[in-house]
């Protein structure tokens, strides 16, 4: 659920200035005028101005007036009242100028496209080949990231939190292991009851946020432990290396991402492991 909600903000935001397909590509700055496209079908309305509009695929029609517009890959076309103030660079791909359009010939030039310019393109194609692998992977990185800002602010301010779960997730294995399924059955079964009560029924809400937070301690608590595990803190007195950390949680996101079985069951080993740790240290957080 948590992704779900970033990767809405991945979605591309249509405005009547320019039209654009379903899962198309659009970075844009409003305020000035530019815009990295990649799109099956866009269009620039009639009476609309874009200062800078570059193409990494797809097909732009062109109805308004643009100051700019360089193409790396794709298909652009000038309709008739189209206009082009200053320049067209085609770096791959190609353009039509319909009659009635202003495209002066001088304007267009073709040239080859630079290293940066070719990882630009690239990026784009690897956007349109896999939008959805891909939109879950930024997705899953933004997440990745949060968390481990939080987590590591959460776990600097509350030592004995850090003690009581990451660093005792491994050595009390059995008994977190334990607890943690003993844990999960236990909430399921609270939120039954919940449901079933009337006066419950207006907990559920606090009770879901209670189990979530819960839940994303655990996962940090997991994370923590992968990376200190991947990357041992250099000190013996360091409680938490930041990078460590946040390669614990890159890891943990490689691991979801890869399909199969082998790769899920660790991950939740590694979950369960922090949310029965978690358990096990709520009398002693609590002194």
């Amino acid at each position: 659920m948590v992704m779900a909600l970033f990767l809405l903000a991945l979605l591309p935001l249509k405005v009547a200035a320019l039209t654009t397909s379903e899962n198309a590509l659009r970075i844009e700055d409003s305020s000035e005028g530019n815009v990295l496209l990649g799109a099956e079908k866009a269009a620039l309305e009639q009476g609309e101005m874009f200062k800078t509009i570059v193409l990494l695929w797809g097909n732009l029609d062109v109805f308004g007036e643009v100051d700019e517009v360089v193409v790396l890959s794709g298909h652009v076309t000038f309709h008739e009242g189209s206009k082009l103030n200053k320049s067209l660079v085609v770096m791959g791909g190609s353009f039509d100028s319909r009659p009635g359009a202003q495209v002066a010939a001088e304007n267009v030039v073709a040239k080859v496209p630079g290293p940066a310019w070719r990882i630009l393109r690239s990026a784009g194609n690897l956007w349109r080949d896999h939008i959805g692998w891909v939109s879950k992977m930024l997705a899953g990185l933004l997440v990745s990231v949060l968390g481990w800002l939080l987590a590591w602010a959460l776990f600097h301010g509350f030592p004995g939190l850090q003690a009581n779960t990451a660093n005792r997730l491994g050595s009390d294995w059995a008994k977190n292991l334990a607890a943690g399924f003993l844990g999960s059955i236990l909430a399921f079964v609270g939120l039954g009851l919940l449901v079933v009560s009337v006066v419950g029924i207006l907990l559920i809400p606090f009770y879901l946020l209670a189990l979530m937070f819960c839940a994303g301690i655990a996962y940090a608590a997991a994370a923590l432990w992968t990376g200190h595990r991947l990357l041992p803190p250099k000190r013996p007195e360091q409680r938490i290396r930041p990078e460590a950390f946040l390669l614990g949680f890159l890891t943990l996101l490689f691991l979801w991402t890869v399909p199969g079985w082998f790769s899920f069951l660790p991950v939740l080993l590694l979950w369960t492991l922090g949310w029965g740790a978690l358990l096990r240290s709520f009398r002693l957080l609590w002194r």
